[in-house]
């Protein structure tokens, strides 16, 4: 089974001093770095913790709805 494929937001929070992330679709705002790349990689890492949640206990993954949207020209 192809696993389904989670936005994964990265910003930075002046409030908090710090890079952000999120994955709207199974947990949003979920952790925090200095880095962008540090941030990323955490993302990966928890979305990769989700899946195997769900798989584990016999749960279907939420389908992903949170999609990027681009200017038309």
């Amino acid at each position: 089974m192809k696993k389904p494929d989670y936005l994964k937001w990265v910003r930075w929070s002046d409030d908090d001093a710090c890079f952000i992330g999120s994955i709207p679709d199974i947990c949003g705002d979920c952790c925090h770095g200095e880095t962008e790349i540090d941030v990323f990689q955490q993302l990966l890492d928890i979305e990769k913790e989700w899946i195997e949640t769900f798989r584990v206990e016999g749960k279907p993954l939420p389908e992903p709805r949170t999609r990027p949207m681009m200017e038309v020209a």
